[in-house]
């Protein structure tokens, strides 16, 4: 049996969260793994994350305190925390693997699996330390296994990456406040140990990112990359790349139409989900 810990990190947007969720949490189970969500949130404000939380995963939400630092620097304590709680708690001592996941990512348990087994597959014979779900940018080093595409991620954001619990021990914990959120020093870290960040590249695995849009970066910055757009496959056909049971198409639209993606999941949720779970 295969013990997965999420640790899903939360800051308002609870259209967001719910969209999420409901992806994530209602997904069928996949045989072989375990998997428990811990939720980081960091101050949320609209009462209705409450329900939200007793509703999904009362109560393992762990409410982050962090004084007077700026949005960037929350993200990087926030992952610190979660990679600490990971190693150092008892809950967690059985878990073998940690999946840091940002509320604004579709996905379900079975790609998470599929993800794990390549993770691991990867590391029968290569030194690997970290692995992405999806990278946006800075690839190299690709090569085949099998017919699917790999390669080696020299930068990437945070908001879908894997740890096995040996290679954290190995590595250790290198988020900070001071990281400006990202992965920077984790990856740093991994290279500096030894090892390498991979992901695969084609197929792209289903996982989708929706807090895309002028209006949907909770951090102090102008339009950031990928805050812009959806995530694409990287095969070089540039298509969107699709969740089963999630219309990405309809979303992209609803976005489009708001002139962001902060009204987006709300809209998507009252035309697709509103007799279902989660209310």
């Amino acid at each position: 049996m295969k013990n997965v810990t999420i640790a899903l990190f939360v800051k308002d947007r609870y259209h967001h969260v719910k969209l999420c969720t409901k992806f994530l949490q209602e997904s069928l189970e996949v045989e072989g793994f375990t998997f428990r969500t811990l939720v980081f949130d960091d101050q949320s404000r609209d009462p209705k994350m409450e329900d939200l939380f007793e509703q999904w995963y009362n109560p393992d939400v762990i409410h982050i305190c962090h004084g007077d630092l700026l949005p960037d620097q929350r993200i990087g304590y926030a992952r610190q925390m979660a990679v600490d709680v990971f190693l150092h708690c008892a809950d967690c001592k059985d878990s073998d693997y940690l999946l840091l996941l940002d509320s604004d990512i579709i996905l379900t348990k079975s790609t998470i699996a599929e993800a794990i087994q390549d993770y691991d597959m990867l590391s029968e014979s290569l030194n690997v330390g970290g692995y992405t779900l999806h990278a946006l940018r800075h690839i190299r080093d690709s090569f085949h296994i099998e017919g699917k595409l790999y390669g080696i991620a020299t930068l990437t954001g945070d908001a879908h990456i894997l740890f096995r619990r040996d290679h954290l021990e190995k590595i250790g914990n290198h988020f900070s406040a001071k990281s400006q959120g990202f992965a920077d020093n984790q990856i740093k870290a991994i290279y500096d140990a030894g090892l390498q960040y991979y992901t695969r590249l084609d197929p792209s695995y289903q996982v989708q990112h929706i807090g895309f849009g002028e209006d949907a970066s909770t951090m102090d910055r102008d339009k950031p990359f990928w805050t812009m757009r959806p995530y694409w496959t990287q095969d070089g056909s540039k298509r969107v790349i699709k969740v089963d049971g999630f219309d990405v198409i309809q979303y992209v639209e609803f976005a489009n139409q708001s002139g962001g993606g902060l009204k987006a999941p709300e809209q998507y949720l009252t035309i697709n989900l509103k007799n279902e779970r989660p209310n």
